[in-house]
């Protein structure tokens, strides 16, 4: 969905069908100008011989982030959630090398990483606004998080990692 803020805390129902209208004309309008580029056909199978650890299929996933970080989130299930999820290895995972993986198991790297950002995400914010209810901090909290927070535009990203830290610099 579109951090737009166009709408406040809550991307919901007609809002995001308004901000899904408006700026996905604007995408479309911008892809449309651009050079056309052949797009391979996809993967069926890994071609390489690249070993990872199992990882969970979709339905999995879906399944632990709605029972541990669905409506209603607490401290509990969210650190029970991130545990599991850092059983697969997130660091391996996010500088993996994917040129030789069919695209099914690219989804799930890139969904076993997406469940573990909400949940180190989750786990970071203290306080429910819009969409996010925590139910150890149901109240929102305006003196620590009033302001946008966007990770990925900050250039000193830092994540836990089972403990670490793991420092990302991302150029502008």
């Amino acid at each position: 969905m579109a951090c737009t803020g166009v709408h406040g805390a809550n991307r919901l129902a007609s809002n995001s069908l308004l901000e899904g209208l408006v700026f996905g004309n604007a995408l479309g309008q911008l892809l449309a100008n651009m050079p056309a580029r052949s797009i391979p056909e996809e993967k069926e199978q890994s071609k390489g011989s690249c070993h990872f650890t199992i990882l969970p299929d979709l339905a999995t996933l879906q399944g632990k982030l709605m029972n541990e970080a669905g409506i209603v989130r607490n401290e509990a299930g969210l650190t029970r959630l991130k545990d599991y999820l850092e059983t697969f290895n997130i660091e391996k995972l996010l500088h993996m090398e994917v040129t030789g993986l069919s695209i099914k198991e690219i989804t799930n790297i890139n969904a076993t990483i997406v469940a573990w950002l909400i949940a180190e995400s989750a786990l970071t914010r203290t306080e429910s606004r819009g969409g996010h209810f925590r139910s150890d901090y149901p109240s929102e909290d305006d003196s620590q998080w009033l302001e946008n927070s966007v990770i990925l535009a900050c250039t000193d990203v830092k994540n836990r990692v089972k403990g670490r830290r793991l420092y990302e610099y991302i150029e502008a």
